[in-house]
């Protein structure tokens, strides 16, 4: 019998690609030419939607361990399934077109997650996880804040093509120096989306430590230097307005936490008379 964490890290990432695969319908609109269009959705979406794909592969190979022909087997087959399931769905949605690529591709990913729980029964894997617990805590709720900051940096960061000259790096970069020279106007929604995400961010974030000086710090490097590199990928931008709501929205969590301190304290004062 599996572990109760590989199972529901199986069900959940099992959640998560029905999820990516079904989203759009919410959104969905018939173009012109009759053909679905779904707002939003790019190669990017589609590189989120390969990684949850992984993820099931590790889980699954996690859960069945065994040699490398078996877990082959396993993952190429349960992939397979999950991945026929997927664009058998899809056919009858009126905005995805069934594509036997997309197939090969699901499968490859569930194989390459069951490759990388392998390397990770090695010495190098060993090497990893104790770096890992040396810097982050080792329990389920870790691995689900892990889960979810690693979803968020793809959906940030991916295809992640990298700039690889300066007038590159000026394009990725130039909407702060726009927004502050007022060349372009100031977003205040977008500024209030980034405070909103930060602040939920932050606590998943700050339970992925463990328990010492410095939680905060850490949190507020890892938010930042993923809003920083965006800027560095050939197909995104870094702006000034997901800063700012950054800086909000890590206030307010900072500023939360420590009323949650003072309310716990008082609570404790008016208990001891």
């Amino acid at each position: 019998m599996p572990p109760r964490r590989t199972v529901l890290h199986g069900v959940a990432t099992l959640g998560l690609i029905a999820y990516t695969t079904m989203q759009p319908l919410r959104d969905w609109q018939w173009s012109a030419s009759g053909v679905g269009h779904v707002p939003g959705v790019d190669g990017a979406d589609a590189a989120n939607a390969w990684l949850l794909f992984v993820a099931f592969g590790v889980a699954l190979a996690s859960g069945i361990g065994g040699s490398l022909a078996r877990v082959l087997a396993v993952t190429a087959g349960a992939g397979l399934v999950v991945a026929g399931v997927v664009e058998t769905v899809q056919a009858g949605l009126p905005h995805f077109v069934p594509a036997l690529r997309d197939v090969v591709v699901n499968v490859a990913a569930v194989i390459g997650g069951g490759m990388l729980y392998l390397l990770g029964t090695t010495p190098f894997g060993a090497g990893l996880k104790a770096w890992r617990t040396r810097y982050c805590r080792d329990d389920l709720e870790a691995d689900i804040a892990l889960g979810v900051l690693a979803l968020w940096a793809a959906s940030l960061l991916l295809p992640g093509i990298p700039r690889l000259d300066l007038a590159s790096f000026a394009e990725g970069y130039g909407g702060i120096w726009d927004t502050l020279t007022h060349a372009a106007p100031f977003d205040a929604r977008a500024a209030l989306i980034g405070a909103c995400a930060t602040l939920g961010l932050a606590p998943v974030a700050y339970r992925l430590w463990p328990t010492r000086r410095g939680r905060m710090l850490k949190t507020v490097l890892l938010i930042f230097t993923v809003l920083l590199l965006e800027g560095a990928v050939a197909t995104r931008h870094t702006s000034l307005e997901p800063l700012l709501g950054a800086i909000i929205g890590l206030a307010l969590f900072r500023f939360l936490s420590q009323l949650e301190i003072l309310a716990a304290r008082g609570i404790g004062f008016v208990a001891l008379i």
